[in-house]
């Protein structure tokens, strides 16, 4: 870290091209989203299926900013949500986070 930016990447699988000059907000809002619950998708109003991170951070020893975040993305039936079993009967498929 120099000056509150990402100095040095040491490895990124990620397709996300900003992520080497990612700032420290930038990566503790991504380390909250390993940490957090899964949310509604594609909208907050049509709730059928629901964003998921799931992974690991590690954080720095006596800084604390995010050193090392591991994040896996992924979008899943929301089944227990009416709006997936809705969308469901309504198209005819069981997989409809697949077209999203």
């Amino acid at each position: 870290m120099r000056e509150g930016q990402v100095a040095t990447l040491l490895r990124s699988i990620c397709s996300l091209a900003c992520i080497g000059r990612a700032t420290v907000v930038r990566l503790f809002t991504m380390a909250e989203r390993v940490e957090g619950p899964p949310y509604c998708y594609p909208s907050p109003s049509l709730c059928a299926c629901q964003r998921v991170h799931a992974g690991n951070v590690v954080f720095h020893p006596t800084q604390g900013y995010p050193q090392e975040i591991a994040m896996n993305r992924e979008i899943r039936p929301n089944l227990l949500h009416a709006d997936y079993w809705r969308w469901s009967w309504a198209t005819r498929d069981l997989g409809v986070c697949r077209g999203i």
